[in-house]
């Protein structure tokens, strides 16, 4: 197997190679015509031979309707469904706002076991949100007066 190696990389050269393109490269004086005519050649073929990129729209999604529901219900009945998921809503959310209430008092029970004043820190915490509440307010209104500002130059 190195046999065959050597024999067939032996007469092979890449600085012969580039010495001889230099060479024939300078020797030619119509190096800059046969170099157009080979690039321009070469353009057209790949212009003929490669396809032209045509992107196909996607397909239609298949859209499948599925009813949990009964299709001949009356408006009572939805009514009375809408009003069963309200108050069922309004346990989750209710259950939500004890235990948010249940977590703050855990943690103000650890802050004053560990000798933090969590009266200051309730107290900065709403100034802090009085803040931002003016803020956002601010922010409102500006953009209220700029939207009115632009809705009125638009319909003159």
């Amino acid at each position: 197997m190195a046999m065959w190696r050597n024999t067939l990389w032996r007469d092979v050269s890449p600085t012969g190679a580039i010495k001889d393109f230099v060479e024939v490269w300078k020797g030619n004086r119509y190096r800059w015509r046969t170099l157009a005519l080979a690039l321009a050649m070469t353009g057209a073929l790949l212009y003929i031979a490669l396809p032209a990129t045509v992107r196909a729209p996607p397909p239609h999604p298949d859209i499948t309707y599925i009813s949990t529901l009964d299709e001949n219900r009356t408006r009572a009945q939805i009514m009375a469904s809408n009003i069963a998921h309200q108050k069922a809503e309004e346990k989750v959310v209710a259950a939500e706002q004890r235990q948010a209430e249940d977590r703050k008092k855990f943690w103000e029970a650890i802050g004053r076991a560990t000798f933090i004043d969590v009266d200051a820190i309730k107290k900065k915490a709403a100034e802090d949100a009085a803040a931002q509440k003016k803020a956002d307010e601010q922010r409102a209104a500006e953009n209220m007066a700029r939207w009115k500002e632009q809705a009125g130059s638009a319909g003159k």
